[in-house]
């Protein structure tokens, strides 16, 4: 069995499977309690596997872009901005005569 596990990490490392290598244990004993078929557990692997590629791919694109990251956060007033913008922009198309 031990055998097996560390062929299988090697495998997945290999293959730069990261999430999947990281994850594999935890969803086979969630999926041995829940009763899960093959395909769900496989499915659920994936989906890890892309959760984790998809966020650090923005975290290198966030990275490249060399953008001041507190500077990206949206401020607390940013509705009524919104809302004070469309408002002005709509007063600006009404006719005045």
């Amino acid at each position: 069995m031990l055998k097996r596990k560390k062929e299988l990490e090697a495998c997945l490392k290999t293959l730069c499977l990261s999430g999947m290598r990281f994850y594999y244990e935890e969803l086979a004993r969630t999926a041995e309690e829940q009763t899960l078929r093959y395909e769900e557990y496989l499915l659920e692997l994936a989906l890890r596997e892309c959760e984790i590629r998809y966020n650090k791919r923005i975290a290198r694109l966030l990275r490249e872009s060399k953008l001041p990251l507190e500077k990206t956060s949206i401020p607390s007033n940013s509705k009524d901005c919104l809302i004070n913008f469309s408002i002005r922009s709509k007063l600006s198309r009404v006719d005045p005569s």
